[in-house]
């Protein structure tokens, strides 16, 4: 390739090499006509592909022009067919705003929403046993300050994952004794453990009870871990939009189910 073939390709690259534009969408107030100019003039003033997403407008009817509405479906549909009859890119997020891949189409406790692993705790002294009910985690409990955005909506089920002992660290509480780790969720914030002494009870569950009896030299701490749904909603969109998954399959496929048969359709 010669300069002059360097430089013409320069001065006017081919279409998939030019600069994108990230398009705030106003929900689904959008006019066909409106849609069609915008795009239209990215094209002409050389943009290669364009990303959109639906912005919240505030005081608006969000069940009639946010995402997932018919209007705002309807607005997707002409997004993708007008980029790409003109050959450009065109992308879009994953469920309504920018902050995470979400669907209306599942609810917090279902197997392709997000999950958190939860923990609660108990102590034992030396020699001491335990029977009957192993404790859950309260989910009706207001949640704790978190960076995530969004609202946390109504959790009902949480999943037993596992139950572990760890014997409490001998020597002064202001230090860390050596293979001692420290551990939120303990009373006793100051609290240090042996994590040579750790102990997998999670077997010894059955159904949700748990029969122990810790070792004579303590005291110890037993630590039940549960999973759940984290709850977590995004806006605005014309229902509930709930996060999904994105570590387990079931979440991304919950994702290209949706795009795939309401707004990807073959029509």
């Amino acid at each position: 390739m010669s300069l002059d073939d360097v430089a013409r390709s320069i001065q006017k690259p081919s279409i998939e090499f030019r600069p994108e534009l990230r398009w705030w969408l106003a929900e689904g107030l959008h006019t066909d006509q409106t849609l069609r100019f915008e795009i239209d003039t990215a094209h002409r003033l050389g943009f290669g592909g364009m990303e959109f997403l639906a912005m919240d407008e505030g005081e608006i009817d969000h069940a009639r022009y946010g995402w997932g509405s018919e209007e705002w479906v309807h607005d997707s549909q002409i997004v993708v067919e007008e980029t790409t009859a003109r050959g450009m890119s065109v992308s879009f997020t994953s469920g309504t705003n920018w902050s995470n891949a979400n669907i209306p189409t599942i609810d917090a406790d279902h197997d392709a929403a997000a999950q958190e692993l939860d923990v609660v705790s108990e102590t034992l002294q030396a020699g001491a046993s335990r029977t009957g009910a192993i404790p859950r985690i309260d989910l009706s409990s207001p949640p704790t300050d978190t960076p995530l955005p969004g609202h946390r909506g109504e959790i009902r089920n949480q999943t037993l994952v596992a139950v572990v002992a760890l014997r409490e660290a001998e020597g002064p509480k202001s230090t860390t004794p050596a293979g001692a780790v420290r551990m939120r969720g303990l009373a006793d914030a100051s609290s240090t453990l042996d994590a040579d002494s750790v102990i997998d009870l999670t077997a010894r569950v059955t159904g949700e009870t748990l029969a122990w009896t810790a070792p004579d030299v303590g005291p110890w701490a037993l630590f039940f871990f549960w999973s759940h749904g984290t709850g977590q909603t995004a806006s605005p969109s014309a229902s509930t939009n709930w996060t999904v998954n994105y570590i387990e399959r079931a979440g991304v496929d919950a994702v290209i189910d949706y795009w795939k048969t309401v707004v990807l359709t073959p029509s």
